[in-house]
């Protein structure tokens, strides 16, 4: 679902060594609604659990590595599950991974999802805006942050926090939502929740469909090496 690029342009990363450059995602993988201001709308409990859990996630993984595989959490009345890919640099790799993160919430009747992804991104400045013919990686006003896409029913929210490194490139914090909050996401990694609520038969399709791509129904991998 293609998405024009706006005063925010977020581009997932692929896992290099901490603090390295990262290729851009294709314009698809923009996450765009303008116009960009942060929402005033309150958000709802869940909303807020679920970047509460994307957050604290992300800082794990960056304590432990340096860096954020792209993750999604996706939690339904049976629990949570986690589906990660090692990188997302190829539009193919991007568009199967977002297709599995789609087919496990039809699988296990998700309600509720958000996404983690490590982007360089460029905020515009309040009332300001930006070059959106300047990738992210490339501004030399971009900064590097986790992006969190969460989803309820009804609801969307992107949380936007940045990356905050040393000297010597070593993860220390993150910093404070820059993202552009309540809003209608766009583009490759929005819409992860079913429209309608899957019957028990269009969940069973999916899981084989997930079994045919090599990933159980609780976003492992059928090849444990891979997991």
């Amino acid at each position: 679902m293609p998405a024009n690029e706006s005063s925010l342009c977020i581009s997932a990363k692929s896992l290099p060594k901490a603090g390295a450059c990262a290729p851009d995602l294709d314009p698809v993988d923009a996450i765009a609604t303008p116009p960009m201001r942060r929402s005033s709308m309150p958000q709802p409990e869940k909303i807020q659990q679920l970047l509460a859990a994307g957050r604290a996630v992300a800082e794990g993984f960056l304590r432990d590595n340096g860096q954020v595989p792209p993750m999604m959490l996706a939690f339904s009345d049976d629990g949570m599950i986690l589906h990660s890919a090692t990188s997302t640099t190829h539009p193919q790799v991007k568009d199967d991974f977002a297709g599995a993160c789609r087919l496990l919430a039809r699988a296990n009747h998700s309600t509720a999802v958000v996404l983690i992804l490590e982007a360089w991104a460029r905020v515009a400045p309040p009332g300001g805006s930006i070059d959106t013919d300047t990738r992210p990686s490339t501004a030399p006003d971009r900064i590097e942050v986790v992006s969190l896409n969460a989803e309820i029913p009804g609801h969307g929210y992107l949380a936007m926090h940045e990356i905050q490194r040393d000297k010597d490139g070593k993860y220390f914090s993150l910093g404070e939502d820059q993202g552009i909050g309540a809003a209608d996401m766009q583009g490759r990694f929005a819409g992860i929740l079913p429209a309608t609520p899957p019957s028990h038969i269009e969940a069973e399709v999916a899981r084989k469909v997930l079994r045919s791509f090599g990933i159980n129904p609780d976003g492992t991998r059928i090849n444990p090496s891979l997991n």
